[in-house]
């Protein structure tokens, strides 16, 4: 009998561990242990549960979602603050930032505390402080690497930083832009220059406007004009120009003497199309889309054409609209009727991209019913069958 009662007193004792057992999977949110994150299938989607399985009270500001660079990692928020979670279940920090953008491809997540930004690691240990202010009008800053390196802004100035936890440039920069070609641009007392990835000033500031390294040589600004300089800073065209492209292919530039009339300028001075067109754009892949004036704007007289780096015109300018393609799914159009860029795809069971450098696809009208496509396969300019546009969008 004795025995019998001890057995029961047993199971009697085991009854509330056993109720209170929950799913590995589940991820617990409160130290108390009521409340936990668990993936809905049904939904597919990260919910707040009770212990005993039931939906919790979502009126905590509760949300849960895998990070976009690191899927094993879900950012939670609740009651208005967020933190990061593994998918295992280990904290790698509580909820106690104000704002977070995520996790980047280097192992790192900006967040921010009393209206200052900061960077945390895997382990959820700081590697900035929290100290830097945002500088994009809608207050969401975005720290953003560049070969280990990204822009910040401190007390107003601007600098770099590494993602080591060190300084490349200390904030002291009026203005700054982000590293393109192991080069960025930067302000000092109303001058532009350059700054390079190994921490030294490339090109101290002189100019009255600077614009990122394209290549070798980049467009800079003096008394109004434009002209362009090398990776040593020296002049190599002087600013001479009311306007110029920013792009340069192969040492080619589009440039304006006028600001109505284009041609396009070679880095030694020699015109490769003296000033003629309306429109120059810059080379895409040895190409470039241009056009001639007309008179008829009203009847929207075809005057697009394309030329190449050799001086020739490749498609006469008796097309109403040129598009480019090269590397993605998008068409970049040079038209005689929208001043805008419009961005459109392709179906891919019409033409594999892969196989050609770049395709052209040339309209002869607006109705785009006279169409015809164009390649350079292995370096010859070559006809091709016809491809369906679908998906426009302007860009402005």
């Amino acid at each position: 009998m004795k025995k019998l009662t001890l057995l029961i007193l047993v199971f009697i004792l085991a009854l509330p561990v056993f109720a209170e057992e929950v799913p590995q999977t589940w991820i617990p949110l409160d130290e108390e242990g009521s409340l936990f994150i668990k993936h809905d299938d049904l939904s597919d989607r990260y919910i707040l549960v009770n212990k005993d399985g039931t939906v919790a009270d979502q009126g905590q500001g509760f949300r849960a979602y895998e990070d976009y660079s690191l899927p094993n990692i879900l950012c939670v928020e609740y009651n208005g603050l967020y933190g990061f979670v593994d998918t295992s279940g280990t904290w790698i920090a509580e909820p106690q930032f104000d704002f977070t953008n995520g996790f980047q491809d280097n192992g790192l997540a900006e967040v921010k505390i009393d209206g200052l930004w900061g960077l945390i690691n895997l382990k959820g240990e700081y590697v900035f402080e929290p100290q830097f202010e945002s500088y994009f009008y809608w207050d969401q800053y975005f720290i953003h690497f560049f070969n280990h390196v990204a822009r910040v802004k401190k007390g107003g100035l601007f600098g770099y930083i590494r993602d080591d936890g060190t300084f490349l440039f200390e904030p002291q920069f009026e203005q700054a832009g982000f590293f393109e070609d192991s080069y960025a641009v930067i302000g000092e007392n109303g001058k532009k220059g350059y700054v390079s990835l190994d921490g030294e000033t490339a090109i101290s500031p002189q100019f009255e406007g600077a614009f990122d390294f394209s290549g070798d040589y980049a467009l800079v600004k003096q008394d109004g004009l434009f002209g362009y300089i090398d990776r040593e800073g020296h002049i190599v065209l002087e600013p001479s120009y009311v306007g110029a492209s920013e792009k340069i292919y192969d040492g080619i530039a589009a440039v304006s003497v006028d600001g109505e009339t284009w041609g396009y300028i070679k880095m030694d001075g020699e015109y490769l199309f003296e000033p003629q067109f309306d429109r120059a754009e810059p080379f895409i892949c040895g190409v470039a889309a241009v056009e001639i004036p007309i008179d008829d704007w009203a009847g929207h007289q075809p005057n697009t054409g394309l030329v190449d780096t050799e001086g020739n015109f490749l498609l006469e300018p008796e097309y109403s609209m040129i598009s480019l393609y090269k590397d993605g799914s998008q068409y970049r159009f040079c038209d005689s009727m929208f001043s805008e860029w419009i961005r459109a795809s392709w179906r891919e069971e019409d033409l594999d991209p892969v196989d050609y450098d770049l395709i052209v696809i040339a309209y002869r009208d607006y109705g785009y019913e006279e169409v015809q496509n164009f390649a350079f396969i292995d370096g010859v300019f070559t006809e091709i069958p016809v491809i369906r546009v679908y998906n426009f969008e302007m860009e402005f």
